[in-house]
């Protein structure tokens, strides 16, 4: 079978959702990967075709004017058209990764005008690979792959009393401010990267004058090692937000790596994944009360982490991502 050339974009830059899709699959047969930190215009030198298939995730940023102008442009708006028709141009066909419905740091006002250019790009695109199966029949599903460990997280002394824990870059529209502003008496960690420090500030002040005790704020860049831990070792992950410009959450498929249950707010993907394959590693809710009331009731069951664990391999394992990458690059 003669090799497939494959331009992938972007290059791994530490981000290991990219390299284990890139190494998943660079593992199929007849395939040779080549792939560039950014799509530029000179690219088009190459040649009309110079590729059988291009690659590419989050191309939509490009719709972000700056990082520190969070706007949709004219200027970013042809700087995203751009590197799509250059895409289109290099390659014989395009498989275009859509990861969220538009970028998280636009308004809403932009954020419509960014979906309706990600709608363009994925249908002027060969094929719209999301990992949630509850989009239309315009997208092919492929599962978000998990997270890879370099060993087991210590486990720690029965003692030691679990907390909940909500992971991640702590920011304004994961909502933890409105799940601190009804949190029960119940042991609860909020640990991440500082997103926004004005928001961490208003964190610390729900967490002061609701003399929240319980409650602890580790807002700082976490090792990986440090994330495992804190992640393996809890009762669970906590997501409270369902914003509209979110396909999937990165931190579920965090938890679900390790074995971890996620308590979620209801989101077309969370309720595709439950109706789906009934996942047994996820707890819905309908708004954050009926979370909160459940969280701090007596009647939680203990979890069992290897079988969460084994069943995540089954739904998003590397084995699963890489049948339907072969049916999309062989067929």
């Amino acid at each position: 079978m003669k090799q497939l050339n494959i331009l992938f974009c972007p290059d791994f830059d530490q981000n290991q959702y990219v390299e284990n899709i890139y190494k998943i699959i660079e593992s199929i047969d007849s395939v040779e990967l080549t792939k560039v930190k950014h799509i530029v215009p000179k690219m088009i030198k190459s040649g009309i075709n110079h590729y059988d298939v291009s690659i590419v995730h989050w191309l939509e940023n490009w719709l972000v004017n700056d990082i520190n102008d969070k706007r949709l442009t004219l200027r970013s708006t042809m700087r995203f058209l751009l590197r799509l028709f250059v895409l289109k141009i290099i390659s014989k066909k395009v498989i275009y990764v859509r990861h969220n419905i538009y970028p998280h740091s636009l308004n809403s006002k932009d954020g419509k005008i960014a979906k309706w250019l990600t709608d363009f790009a994925c249908k002027f695109s060969d094929i719209c690979i999301t990992h949630s199966g509850h989009l239309d029949k315009g997208y092919t599903y492929v599962p978000h792959p998990l997270y890879k460990f370099k060993c087991k997280a210590a486990i720690e002394p029965a003692s030691v009393q679990k907390s909940f824990i909500v992971f991640g870059r702590i920011v304004e529209y994961k909502a933890i401010d409105k799940l601190l502003n009804i949190w029960p008496d119940t042991p609860l960690l909020i640990a991440g990267s500082v997103g926004s420090k004005s928001y961490v500030d208003q964190l610390t002040t729900i967490q002061e004058r609701r003399k929240l005790t319980n409650v602890d704020i580790d807002a700082r860049f976490l090792s990986n090692e440090e994330a495992q831990s804190l992640v393996s070792n809890s009762k669970g992950l906590i997501l409270a937000h369902c914003e509209d410009d979110m396909i999937v959450s990165g931190s579920f498929f965090f938890a679900a790596s390790l074995g971890v249950p996620v308590h979620a707010i209801k989101t077309p993907f969370m309720n595709w994944l439950k109706a789906e394959f009934n996942y047994q590693g996820l707890h819905v809710y309908n708004n954050l009360s009926e979370m909160v009331n459940a969280l701090s009731s007596d009647k939680l069951h203990e979890f069992d982490k290897e079988y969460i664990f084994l069943e995540a391999q089954k739904l998003f394992g590397d084995q699963a991502i890489k049948k339907k990458f072969e049916r999309i690059l062989l067929n």
